[in-house]
């Protein structure tokens, strides 16, 4: 994948650098280790945007009792080799499904629940990309969730 060019004047000056390039520098007894990035930018905890899909249907049974339900769909934004510097942060579920309801007290109070569950998915560093992809190959990440909410709420 090749490289966009760098601009000075979106980059403060700073001029091109090599990402590969590694320079070790001695301070005070300690080692520092500094990895050039292209133009002085900084890729976070590296997520790519993705396309999320979503369905829902809504279906109000009577005059007091509404009924609710969900699909969501939304591939993990780390990538693998991105797995160890996201380790405390795996958002990396991508089946998601929910339900819920309202149930109308009378003219102005209103009660409501709802549930999701997000289906279990793990991701593993494959070594590949940055200092510390190499360092954490094979870290394993999984996760799953739950949640669920009640409310009530009145209509002036």
């Amino acid at each position: 994948m090749a490289r966009e060019p760098c601009d000075p004047e979106k980059t403060g000056g700073q001029e091109e650098a090599d990402p590969t390039k590694k320079n070790a520098e001695k301070t005070n007894a300690n080692y520092v280790l500094e990895i050039d990035r292209p133009c002085g930018r900084r890729r976070g905890f590296g997520w790519e945007s993705k396309p999320v899909f979503t369905i829902g249907a809504q279906h109000r049974l009577n005059d007091a009792l509404t009924l609710r339900a969900g699909y969501n769909y939304g591939p993990s934004p780390i990538p693998d080799d991105k797995v160890f510097a996201n380790a405390l942060f795996p958002a990396i579920t991508e089946h998601h499904v929910a339900a819920g309801l309202s149930y109308g007290i009378d003219e102005n109070w209103e009660v409501s629940a709802s549930g999701f569950y997000a289906f279990e998915n793990e991701q593993t560093d494959d070594g590949t990309g940055d200092y510390f992809s190499y360092a954490g190959e094979g870290v394993r990440v999984d996760m799953w969730q739950m949640g669920a909410q009640v409310g009530l709420s009145y209509n002036f």
